[in-house]
């Protein structure tokens, strides 16, 4: 009875000092880095096709030192979290205004949203930031450094 009672006191030992370690170790996982905080927007999708996107310019993303993000998506503006670790980045459930648009920007919405929520690492080389699923690009954006409206449509 006592080599179980040994065992069983040893195991819950060891997780308490696992759970300690992890949690000891682990940084603030939305203490956002000032190289992601700051007014991002769309230069190209990958895989690399013929651009249909006339407009695309219009996308932006703006991330803030406390995780929100905001932007437009061509039609209309949304807003989700941006939660980051190291070099992966996860995006929260975007809410998004309502307003119905021509096709051609619902499918650039739709890009961006697909995008976002597959999105699980990032890099960001110079003032480009390029967000991938794994090893796979899925787009690059371009720091904008200025505040820029574009015309929007419907405006």
């Amino acid at each position: 009875m006592t080599t179980i009672k040994s065992v069983f006191i040893t195991f819950i030992a060891f997780i308490v000092c696992c759970i300690a370690f992890i949690s000891f170790t682990q940084k603030e996982p939305n203490t956002l880095h000032d190289t992601i905080v700051g007014k991002w927007a769309l230069v190209e999708y990958f895989p690399k096709k013929i651009d249909t996107f006339s407009h695309k310019e219009l996308i932006e993303i703006v991330i803030e030192k406390d995780g929100m993000t905001t932007g437009f998506m061509g039609c209309n503006m949304f807003r989700t979290t941006c939660r980051i670790y190291q070099d992966s980045i996860q995006f929260g459930t975007i809410l998004q205004s309502r307003k119905f648009c021509n096709k051609t920007f619902m499918d650039m919405e739709d890009k961006l949203k697909k995008t976002l929520s597959r999105s699980s690492n990032y890099t960001i080389q110079g003032k480009t930031l390029i967000l991938f699923e794994s090893k796979k690009k899925l787009a690059s954006f371009k720091k904008v450094d200025y505040v820029h409206e574009p015309e929007r449509p419907g405006q």
